[in-house]
């Protein structure tokens, strides 16, 4: 029996690495929500890249089938997706999350201050408190008169530090954005 399950358990390793063809491991296997899982970058952020967990800095957070990542090298605080069904096209509307964790600890107060800076947008309305890994976020929405889209940005503590989720010109009651939400673990 053990003959057995050790055959079919490299069987799928290798079925699994097939699947994954084309693109190559960046980083050793991660265990985030309970899935170990290969970290994998492409060369270009515009490409979609199949639904994963991605590490940075101090969280973890799902990648959606069909959404791409686009990490800043300097900054191991922030990650910015993209769902792109036209990819490799991001234009000004293409619907966008953007994930940022402070390096340093913050606090309620830094949490209210950040708040109250996004209030200060046209037309900005707090809505109703959400939970992001068990912690309580405020939420914020507003249309960015620039960019003619809409901004939801929860803002809270995650793991300690000040951490901002912005969702620009997507619902949080989108699929893909509701997955995102739901997945982000702080470290």
């Amino acid at each position: 029996m053990k003959k057995y399950l050790a055959f079919l358990s490299a069987a799928l390793l290798l079925v699994s690495l097939t699947a994954c063809g084309g693109k190559t491991p960046t980083q050793e296997s991660t265990s985030a929500a309970s899935v170990s899982v290969t970290e994998q970058t492409t060369e270009d952020p515009t490409q979609p890249e199949a639904g994963r967990v991605s590490e940075k800095g101090n969280f973890y957070v799902y990648i959606p089938d069909g959404w791409c990542k686009m990490e800043y090298s300097s900054d191991d605080t922030r990650i910015r997706l993209f769902d792109t069904p036209s990819a490799p096209d991001i234009q000004d509307d293409t619907p966008e999350i953007e994930i940022q964790v402070s390096a340093q600890a913050g606090t309620a107060d830094s949490v209210k201050s950040a708040v109250q800076d996004l209030l200060k947008q046209e037309g900005a309305k707090e809505g109703k408190a959400a939970k992001i890994d068990g912690e309580s976020f405020s939420v914020v929405s507003y249309t960015n008169k620039t960019e003619k889209r809409t901004y939801t940005v929860y803002t809270g503590l995650g793991g300690g530090n000040l951490a901002t989720i912005t969702l620009k010109g997507v619902s949080a009651d989108d699929a893909d954005a509701a997955a995102v939400l739901g997945s982000i673990s702080f470290k």
